[in-house]
């Protein structure tokens, strides 16, 4: 498990991360202050997901486990959902999990 630890409190933030053996994912989080909540927007060859609010979750993908090798893992205080703009500053983690990880 890989946590992201450049996410900060902008509005929108993108990054691309290598997943070992296949092409690099990217993913572009956002936060809509009217919901008061983060949501997900993913691009993996011609695998995508677009406006999927984030929830804490020991993997937000897992529905997609047998498409693709990696998963996303959020964790907060409480087991609360992140609903803030610093969410990520204040103890919310975003972690990639690996192929490994996301069979156990």
């Amino acid at each position: 498990m890989k946590t992201i630890t450049n996410l900060s409190k902008d509005y929108k933030q993108a990054f691309k991360y290598p997943i070992k053996g296949y092409p690099t994912v990217s993913i572009s989080i956002e936060f809509r202050e009217n919901q008061l909540a983060w949501f997900l927007f993913l691009k993996w060859g011609s695998f995508s997901i677009n406006n999927s609010r984030i929830a804490v979750s020991n993997n937000l993908l897992d529905q997609f486990k047998n498409i693709i090798p990696f998963g996303i893992a959020i964790y907060g205080p409480d087991n609360i959902d992140p609903f803030s703009l610093d969410a990520w500053t204040r103890g919310w983690s975003f972690n990639i999990l690996n192929s490994t990880e996301i069979l156990t």
